[in-house]
């Protein structure tokens, strides 16, 4: 990460700290910049400059690392997991997962806890 020394930088890692607490939640472009108290394009802007990623990018990045935790610990269903981290179904969720991962989530979840045997 790039994390140039500006006077956005405390307001970028306390809103990234805010935002690792609400991954669960419905957590949009317009939410997170009313939460910052800044303009959508502006926060954009100052968030893809301070960490070399876009906000919308970071959030489903995070969003997949906690899916895949709660994938691996098997304590919920896959259907209950893409809910939780805001995909509007299943399908969605078993698609973006794929193609991050390589795997479907239940073939994730097998292949994983197999190797923790």
């Amino acid at each position: 990460m790039h994390r140039p020394t500006n006077i956005y930088s405390s307001v970028i890692e306390d809103l990234i700290v805010w935002i690792e607490h609400n991954l669960s939640d419905d957590l949009s472009i317009k939410s997170v910049a009313s939460r910052a108290g800044y303009s959508r394009w502006f926060l954009q802007r100052i968030f893809k400059e301070y960490m070399d990623i876009s906000l919308a990018t970071y959030i489903r990045h995070r969003r997949l690392e906690m899916a895949k935790v709660d994938i691996v610990e098997n304590r919920y269903k896959i259907l209950d997991i893409a809910i939780k981290y805001g995909y509007s179904s299943q399908q969605e969720f078993t698609r973006v997962f794929k193609r991050i991962t390589g795997y479907p989530p239940a073939e994730y979840r097998r292949i994983t806890l197999e190797k923790k045997l």
